[in-house]
């Protein structure tokens, strides 16, 4: 059974290259949260960003893709076959939406004389707002916000992926908790201490699945094709995908 040998940051990013694995990561304990509870309303607009309620009359699916496409999120590709399955593997499912972007550098970097980050060691956290939590205790900086790593390839790129973030639009999120993915592999102490909140997606398609026009709209990234989620929920509606995973939720006691 394939399992993560070393899951810092920069090793999830090279994991993503190696492509879909077969087979799951044994079931884990929950783990104790920083901030078990979501954010009041008031915390949910709160200093992480512009937060923009409703989807601008440019925005399409094509639009939504292509951002989508070339965000690399730095997620594990170890495909899972059924929603009991994701439950069990998965630290934390909410339906949220973004609000932010912001340079993340580990001690590892290096910062040249021309502002940009050479290395491996530079990323991206993505902040997410939870609108609705359905499974797990989320551990977090800013209460109700949850931080997403992704690769980043010079610190000067920031600026432009947030402009275009799109903050109008709602996904149901399925993450691990990269602290804990560390502490199974028993990383250094630093590395597990740095990242008790932050979260990587379960895999490119299951980890995120967004909600365009009131349907389920799968990431066009990487499909896990002998697996029935998203696939069987696309173009259906998206009460009906977190519908299933309240369910899925509470038939295995979460």
């Amino acid at each position: 059974m394939p399992r993560l040998r070393r899951v810092t940051p920069s090793a999830i990013i090279a994991i993503v290259l190696v492509g879909l694995l077969s087979g799951s990561v044994a079931a884990h304990d929950p783990t104790t949260s920083a901030a078990s509870s979501p954010a009041a309303p008031e915390i949910a607009s709160r200093q992480t960003g512009s937060h923009i309620a409703e989807r601008p009359a440019f925005a399409s699916r094509e639009a939504s893709d292509d951002y989508w496409l070339r965000l690399n999120m730095g997620g594990a590709q170890l495909g899972y076959g059924s929603l009991a399955d994701i439950v069990r593997e998965a630290d934390l499912i909410f339906v949220g939406r973004p609000t932010d972007l912001r340079f993340y550098l580990t001690d590892e970097g290096v910062e040249g004389p021309d502002g940009n980050v050479y290395g491996e060691q530079s990323y991206m956290l993505m902040s997410v707002v939870i609108d609705e939590l359905i499974d797990g205790d989320p551990r977090t900086e800013i209460p109700g916000h949850v931080d997403i790593i992704m690769d980043l390839p010079y610190k000067t790129a920031v600026d432009g992926w947030r402009k275009d973030l799109p903050t109008w639009e709602t996904s149901l999120f399925v993450l691990q908790n990269l602290g804990r993915l560390n502490e199974e592999v028993d990383e250094d102490p630093d590395e597990i201490a740095r990242t008790q909140t932050i979260y990587v997606r379960l895999n490119d398609s299951q980890g995120q699945v967004r909600e365009l026009d009131g349907r389920a709209a799968m990431l066009p990234i990487f499909i896990v094709e002998w697996s029935p989620f998203p696939q069987d929920f696309e173009g259906k509606p998206f009460t009906d995908m977190v519908q299933a995973f309240r369910d899925a939720s509470r038939s295995a006691g979460g």
